[in-house]
């Protein structure tokens, strides 16, 4: 019983770091999305935003 659980442990950690790394990874991706989308945007009127029409 306790050498199954000691070896479910790596692999625990395993994914546990795998999906930190992607979660992290994807957070920093969405923010240069963003600041970029900030940058390069052009305004954008109150009409366009209430009924998302162009």
């Amino acid at each position: 019983m306790r050498r199954e659980l000691l070896g479910a442990v790596p692999a625990t950690l395993l994914v546990a770091g795998h999906l930190a790394a992607y979660m992290l990874l994807g957070f920093t991706i969405h923010d240069d999305i963003s600041r970029l989308q900030t940058v390069t945007a052009e305004p954008v009127t109150p009409f366009d935003q209430e009924t998302g029409n162009a």
